[in-house]
């Protein structure tokens, strides 16, 4: 466990969003995945959808609603703050604002928030 937790620190502490170790994905990989997910959502003719992903996907979907940055080491600070366990549970409601810009109000279904520009947690905490 501690040699895994030692190259995963490796990894964001290096913050290249290209780098690839022999078939893992680059960050700008996750986030083009993440992309792309997001549009098959917004095209979709279905009112409810169900994701299942792992929390770092997951974190990475709720980062791109507020983000276009690729910058690595803004993500890793950012997520440290988004609780969301690995095959958490999280709703999203897709919707367009008045400007016509499509939009994502995500909340988990233990009561933590999330709200444009920002975290709430639990405990009505904000992160932003």
């Amino acid at each position: 466990k501690d040699e895994r937790q030692h190259a995963v620190k490796a990894y964001w502490d290096k913050a290249d969003p290209y780098y690839k170790e022999n078939d893992t994905e680059s960050f700008v990989d996750l986030m083009q995945r993440v992309d792309q997910m997001i549009e098959m959502i917004r095209l979709s003719p279905y009112d409810k959808i169900v994701v299942i992903s792992h929390a770092l996907f997951l974190k990475a979907f709720q980062w791109r609603q507020y983000y276009q940055s690729m910058n690595m080491s803004d993500f890793y600070q950012w997520a440290q703050y988004i609780d969301i366990p690995n095959t958490g549970i999280i709703t999203s409601l897709f919707y367009q604002d008045k400007l016509g810009d499509d939009r994502i109000l995500s909340e988990r279904i233990d009561g933590s928030e999330y709200r444009d520009n920002g975290f709430f947690n639990i405990k009505g905490e904000f992160y932003g």
